[in-house]
């Protein structure tokens, strides 16, 4: 190897070991605390779809982390539930974006349902055990089964 790349080498590696650091110490956070690092289907889901959109309506900051194909929705007799895919739930990603949701499905509410940007968006709201309040819009390719798992308890106020 001759000096000149010999020279360069850390100012390539380090990145990317930095990098692969931080995507390591994150899935052992994720495993520590009891959170999937690789999401699938959830055994009893009535309803599930693995490549939606998403964008949490907590903030400015957190609605400018819009997920576009990259979260799993699913809806279980108990629980609304919304992750992120592997790679997209690493480095921190969902804590910082308000992304990562397990919400009791007697909670949920859907208060609109209109378009946006060529896509059905569903808003879904919630108060949460901690008595925060959530918003989530979610962008599926079928809203209407959505609607139906959750039934009317998570009646719709209006739509566009």
């Amino acid at each position: 190897m001759d000096p000149q790349t010999r020279a360069a080498l850390p100012f390539v590696l380090f990145p990317w070991l930095c990098l692969c650091a931080m995507a390591a110490a994150s899935a052992a956070w994720r495993s520590s605390h009891g959170l999937p690092v690789i999401t699938g289907r959830p055994a009893d889901a009535v309803f599930y779809q693995g490549w939606a959109s998403a964008r949490s309506r907590r903030n400015l900051f957190t609605l400018a982390f819009h997920a576009n194909n990259c979260i799993t929705v699913a809806v279980t007799p108990a629980m609304l539930v919304i992750l992120p895919h592997f790679p997209f739930n690493l480095l921190f990603v969902p804590s910082i974006s308000d992304l990562e949701h397990y919400v009791p499905r007697a909670a949920v509410r859907v208060s609109d349902v209109g378009w946006w940007m060529f896509r059905r968006w569903v808003r879904v709201k919630w108060i949460g055990e901690d008595g925060r309040q959530g918003v989530v819009d979610l962008a599926l390719r079928d809203p209407d089964a959505f609607l139906a798992t959750l039934g009317p308890s998570a009646a719709t106020v209006s739509q566009n």
